[in-house]
């Protein structure tokens, strides 16, 4: 049986994760803290007492720095998946895990695209908004409404089965 990995995007972040994968495993540590950061990675990551870590400039390397260092964790058990993808972000931790990048360069990527997108995001209010569990023809509603409205400013949406208005703007009256 061939083992598949899929690595999760911007939106799986929490406040403590990686925290007993670092203080129990060497090659976890390895991983994690081989990047360089203009942050403390540890202290946003296991802790986030100011919040950061839903800030995109820190999620970024902080999910970047957790996937890398689960590679490492299971690939010290011998695990090596013969498959790798990721969820938008997640690509990059898909990459280190195939070899492309090593974790210092994935996790630094990770954090310079961070920066950009926040900086490009400055000054605009703007946000994402994830769905689950609603039906094609609510979610068509929804779209249509949003678009009608103007209530959204950008109009990529990813959606399951390539559904005919993945390009439509999406969003929600608050």
């Amino acid at each position: 049986m061939k083992l598949a990995v899929l690595y999760a995007g911007q939106g799986a972040q929490h406040p403590g994760m990686g925290k007993e994968f670092y203080e129990g495993s060497p090659a976890f540590r390895a991983a994690f803290d081989s990047a360089e950061l203009d942050f403390d990675l540890h202290r946003v990551c296991f802790e986030d007492p100011d919040g950061l870590l839903n800030q995109t400039e820190y999620t970024q390397p902080c999910m970047v720095a957790f996937a890398c260092g689960v590679t490492a964790v299971l690939a010290q058990q011998g695990v090596k998946p013969a498959y790798v993808a990721g969820l938008s972000l997640g690509e990059y931790s898909a990459l280190e895990a195939a070899g492309v990048f090593t974790a210092k360069q994935a996790i630094e990527l990770a954090a310079y695209r961070g920066k950009a997108m926040a900086e490009a995001a400055k000054g605009i209010d703007c946000g994402m908004t994830a769905v689950l569990n609603l039906d094609r023809q609510a979610l068509a509603a929804c779209s249509q409404h949003a678009a009608s409205a103007r209530r959204s400013r950008f109009s990529k949406a990813v959606m399951p089965q390539s559904m005919p208005f993945a390009d439509s703007a999406m969003a929600l009256p608050r």
